[in-house]
């Protein structure tokens, strides 16, 4: 989900990285919005998540959720426990 829906803008299940062409939906055609990276990525989501993954990001972006400063700042904190665990702080 774009980063303009701020419900998910945070949520973990929509943070993947990407090229950015691929980010923005444009993949190897830079001027035309191109459907099968998005295709590929919902496809993506459905083989990682699980195959209601895409509709329950979607649901989420649209219900328009605010995420507070607490939620944020745990969200740090487990964050950084988890790259201390993994030796990358």
């Amino acid at each position: 989900m774009s980063r303009t829906f701020k419900a998910t803008q945070w949520d973990l299940d929509n943070v993947w990285p990407q090229c950015p062409m691929c980010n923005t939906g444009y993949g190897a055609r830079k001027w035309t919005p191109n459907e099968s990276v998005k295709q590929r990525y919902t496809a993506f989501l459905r083989a990682t998540l699980g195959e209601d993954a895409p509709d329950r990001l979607h649901a989420k972006a649209i219900a328009g959720r605010v995420w507070s400063v607490t939620e944020l700042r745990e969200l740090v904190q487990n964050l950084e426990a988890q790259c201390e665990e993994h030796g990358l702080l």
